[in-house]
């Protein structure tokens, strides 16, 4: 019973292993491919389950399976394995196993596949060669199939610009062989070259490489005692150099530089043999006006040198106008500096660009480095007013014909911009039967000295007077004249105009307008005048009523604007305010009268109060001497005839000498305008010079009278005296 039991466990179990187990089987497992190919491999499975097909070995990265899973029911399937060598598989035996599994049993087939070269080629040819620089030559090289298939290659060759083959493809059937040929071409350089040829398909590669040497078989040298040279304008200069054949064969040499055109080769082209030499110059020539340094380049069949060449500018002539613009009016001078600057005397000729224009000098003579200052001399005289550019040019009267010129720009003005003036005055407040003064300031903007004619219009001008009527100022300076006002009581209150013009040769340069305002007399009442004021105003009106001219006023004319202008002044406030020489000497003596009838009166005076002293005898006798010695001395009269027509003739060649000065030169107006002007002076101190004069009469008569004086006041002692004695 026990081994009955036994013996169907046994069974069932051998049951259930038969289930599970498979068979792995293939008809062929190796075969022969060449690069490309592809061969087959078929495997047989049969049995049951899940199964999954794997490769493996030396050949599995370019083989495949399929199908690589699939399931069995106790029957059969076929697993096809394919592999294909491509390009990069080299030649020889690859393994390929083929696992079988089904999660309980695996199974392998080993396969073999020999990768035969089909597609073999072989490249040989010449491994070096040296030649000479220029030379022509060629490589050989044959190339074989050594393959069963018919190959077309391409040919590829890298080397350097000078080598080349005749042929880019090339077709080869089993077994031939063929030649080819790289080139060097005549244009080579000295150097060593690797040139590698290569022959190509999408099966094979081939290449092979040589070496190529190139010697300077035709060497030379070049060689020179100087590279650098100095050299003055037009002149003449070279550098010379030798070129020696240092090679093994004769050769041509072709030469040319780089430079400006005044600079050559005295030789361009030559031949020389082995050790042969042959000197060669650079030639320089630069005319007048080259300055600077420049760059020779020499090429002598490709090899190049350079020299250098400094040019002096030993020609030169420097002139410069010290300043560059001006603005004028009259004539002016200004300086012009000039030098030679070169290093050779020459002689020079000078020119302006306007006819205006004039130079104290117009030809000179410079050493080398020699400096010379001149004056330009502009007379603007008939010029519009314009803005004109004078040039100054100098040229060398030799070959060199050197120049050089500067410019000043000039500006002519108008009166107005010519003779800038400026006058500075406040307004003026005054009383009814008192006066006042007001400083005005005339400042001469200009830059030449300007004599100035003020005069005085306006409303106010029957009240007032302006000290003094001429000035002359300085440039950029400026000078006070004295506005006086005294209203008296018949001059109503109110506003007036007093219109100040200066006048330079009776044209009117600038204006101003003063507004005096006259208040009425109780207004002005704040203070007492003082008895020292009352003096002081006596004598101011007695000064004013001296030198007071009448003034013509236009009502018409008036300004209220008080900005300066310049305009013309009316031919009639000219004639009222200016006067001739005559009459305004023959006013100002004419004035002078209440002067003199004050000095005779003190005169007068004196003579009666001081009668001079009686002779005495001693007195009466130096008379009788003094009258003696002159009758004697009446002969000696007659000897002096001669002495007096001597005096007569230098009066009157003293007199011809001051017509003549005065038809030249005109003194006789400066001393009229100084004239003028030293009496408007005085005119602003009238009150300080009458006074002072007042006390120089005094101090005169005390002095030559004292002693009278003193003898009078002793003769009065005296007297009572000798009333007393005779009693």
């Amino acid at each position: 019973m026990n081994n009955k039991k036994i013996t169907i466990i046994f069974a069932f179990l051998m049951a259930l292993s038969l289930v599970d187990a498979f068979e792995l089987t293939s008809p062929g497992v190796e075969r022969t491919a060449c690069q490309g190919d592809t061969v087959l491999f078929v495997a047989n499975v049969f049995g049951s389950g899940d199964f999954s097909m794997n490769l493996d070995g030396s050949a599995s990265s370019w083989s495949v399976a399929v199908p690589q899973s699939f399931s069995l029911d106790n029957e059969g399937r076929a697993v096809y394995v394919y592999a294909t060598p491509n390009s990069n598989v080299n030649p020889g035996v690859y393994s390929l196993n083929l696992y079988a599994s089904n999660n309980q049993e695996t199974k392998t087939i080993p396969f073999v596949i020999n990768v035969n070269s089909c597609h073999d080629i072989r490249l040989v040819g010449e491994a070096s060669k040296s030649i000479c620089l220029n030379d022509i030559t060629q490589f050989n090289y044959q190339i074989e199939n050594l393959a069963d298939y018919q190959e077309t290659l391409e040919l590829n060759l890298n080397g350097p610009y000078f080598v080349s083959t005749p042929q880019s493809l090339i077709a080869l059937n089993p077994g031939e062989a063929k030649n080819i040929q790289v080139n060097v071409n005549q244009n080579n350089q000295v150097g060593d070259y690797e040139i590698t040829l290569s022959a190509s398909n999408e099966h094979v590669v081939s290449e092979i490489t040589s070496n190529l040497g190139v010697s300077s078989c035709y060497e030379f040298t070049v060689t020179s005692e100087k590279d650098f040279t100095s050299m003055c304008e037009n002149s003449q200069d070279s550098i010379s150099f030798i070129i020696k054949n240092t090679g093994v064969r004769e050769f041509d040499y072709s030469l040319s530089i780089d430079a400006p055109e005044w600079a050559n080769l005295d030789l361009n082209t030559f031949t020389l043999n082995q050790n042969e030499e042959q000197a060669v110059s650079v030639v320089f020539s630069p005319p007048y006006g080259v300055e600077g340094n420049f760059r020779i380049n020499l090429d002598v069949n490709g090899f190049e040198k350079e020299f250098n060449v400094e040019v002096n500018k030993c020609h030169g002539i420097f002139i410069d106008i010290i300043e560059k613009s001006a603005s004028i009016c009259n004539n002016i001078q200004t300086p012009v500096y000039m030098k030679n600057t070169g290093l050779f005397e020459k002689e020079y000729n000078l020119q302006t660009s306007e006819e205006w224009a004039g130079l104290d000098k117009y030809n000179v003579k410079l050493q080398p480095n020699e400096e010379l200052n001149l004056n330009l001399v502009i007379n603007p005289q008939n010029l519009e007013i314009n803005s004109y550019d004078v040039y100054v040019r100098a040229i060398a009267l030799d070959s060199s014909a050197v120049s050089s010129e500067d410019k000043i720009r000039i500006d002519v003005l108008d009166n107005q911009n010519c003779y800038l003036t400026r006058i500075s005055a406040k307004d003026l407040d005054v009383n009814q039967d008192s006066s006042a003064t007001l400083p005005i300031t005339i400042a001469n903007d200009a830059n030449e000295k300007i004599l100035y004619q003020i005069s005085l219009t306006g409303n106010a001008a029957s009240f007032s007077q302006l000290n003094p009527s001429i000035i002359e100022v300085n440039p950029k300076s400026s000078e006070t004249v004295y506005l006086y006002a005294a209203p008296s009581l018949n001059v109503n209150p109110g506003s007036y105009l007093a219109n100040i013009d200066i006048s330079l040769d009776n044209v009117v340069i600038s204006s101003k307008t003063i507004n005096i305002d006259v208040n009425e007399m109780n207004i002005a009442r704040s203070g007492q005048v003082t008895f020292l004021q009352k003096i002081e105003n006596f004598f101011v009106s007695l000064w004013n009523s001296i030198f007071s001219r009448p003034v013509q006023v236009n009502q018409d004319q008036q300004d209220e604007n008080t900005s300066e202008e310049s305009v013309e002044a009316p031919q009639e406030t000219e004639e009222a305010n200016q006067t001739s020489f005559v009459n305004r000497a023959y006013e100002i003596v004419k004035g002078y009268w209440i002067y003199i009838l004050i000095i005779a009166v003190i005169v007068i005076v004196a003579l009666i109060a001081l009668p001079p002293k009686s002779k005495g005898k001693d007195e009466a006798e130096d008379f009788d001497e003094d009258f003696d010695e002159e009758l004697e001395e009446e002969p000696k009269k007659d000897d002096e005839k001669p002495l007096r027509i001597g005096r007569w003739a230098l009066g009157i060649v003293i007199i011809l000498a001051l017509i003549w000065t005065q038809m030249q030169y005109g003194w006789f107006n400066y001393i009229k305008n100084y004239g003028f002007m030293a009496v408007g002076y005085a005119g602003s101190y009238k009150v300080y010079i009458l006074g002072g004069l007042i006390i120089i009469l005094i101090a005169i008569l005390i002095i030559k009278y004292w002693k009278a004086i003193v003898d009078f006041f002793e003769e009065e002692e005296e007297k009572p005296k000798r009333k007393r004695k005779k009693k």
